[in-house]
């Protein structure tokens, strides 16, 4: 069997598809495209509204046949995690490896491939004589998986500050402003993606394969459950307050800032996490007698 190798799956995104067009046909000469039939609510993620049956038969999203890739497995495998990270394939969404194969145009021997792979990593469940279900993960989970995230980031931001150069921090500050821009005009989406894209070129200047593949598969788990809740415009203007204290400590080779700022943050997207799973926690509690919510 040829080894699967893992790849960068957020330079493979294809630009997304309105429904409309999906529906009358229109195929892309990319791995494969998404539909986004709807917008996520701000809410906490309930394991128990949202888990479905392993027998509920449901209609697979389009994807389009594989055109480029150097093995099938590894394609597969790109395009179905890029699904289950988007949200395409849902929590708790059973994938059947013979539909999976039609739409993709492949036999069914290289998505069972990437289907095992996926389950090494913690994106399906595989159960005998039932198949592969897309992993939920749990508000203790989502927690956990942002405290490692807190400590690896913070750690590779200290490293960052060894090697940082004039033109990392020109670039830093860039898109710094950019996401100043963006928070300016309300287009919070935006500004999520460039504040990975700040977070990732830190990392990339650490210089530690390793440690940076670490934090892209643990961002990959917790973008899934991005839907608990949105970042306000305010927490996005000390966000980016932050950003550039963040720049300041790398320009000055102050390490152990650089981290302290950086676990900060994801520290804070903890309490908020906590804070949105007590409002679900209070929102589900009996009313008293004679009054309403």
């Amino acid at each position: 069997m040829t080894p699967i190798r893992h790849r960068n799956v957020s330079n493979m995104t294809s630009p997304p598809l309105d429904l409309g067009s999906a529906r009358e046909g229109c195929r892309m000469s990319r791995i494969y495209y998404r539909i986004y039939p709807i917008e996520f609510a701000p809410v906490c993620f309930d394991v128990g509204s949202a888990c479905s049956s392993f027998a509920e038969v449901v209609t697979m999203p389009v994807l389009a046949p594989l055109r480029n890739y150097t093995t099938k497995g590894e394609a597969v495998y790109v395009a179905l995690r890029e699904a289950i990270v988007a949200g395409d394939l849902p929590q708790g969404r059973r994938l059947i490896t013979r539909e999976l194969a039609q739409a993709m145009g492949v036999s069914e021997s290289p998505v069972r491939e990437a289907l095992r792979l996926l389950a090494t990593e913690g994106f399906v469940h595989l159960t005998p004589h039932v198949g592969a279900v897309v992993t939920q993960i749990l508000d203790e989970e989502l927690e956990e998986i942002l405290l490692i995230r807190a400590a690896l980031e913070g750690m590779a931001a200290r490293l960052a500050a060894e090697r940082v150069t004039r033109k990392d921090l020109g670039d830093l500050e860039e898109l710094v402003n950019r996401m100043e821009e963006a928070r300016r005009r309300d287009t919070l989406d935006e500004y999520m993606r460039l504040n990975r894209l700040f977070h990732q070129r830190i990392y990339d200047t650490a210089n530690r394969p390793r440690l940076w593949k670490t934090i892209q598969d643990l961002w990959a788990q917790s973008e899934r459950s991005q839907a608990t809740f949105r970042m306000a415009p305010t927490s996005a203007a000390r966000s980016n307050r932050e950003h550039r204290l963040i720049v300041a400590a790398l320009s000055r080779g102050n390490g152990e800032e650089a981290e302290r700022l950086t676990r900060r943050q994801i520290c804070r997207t903890v309490d908020m996490l906590r804070a949105a799973v007590r409002r679900q926690r209070e929102s589900k509690k009996p009313s008293p007698p004679g009054r309403t919510r």
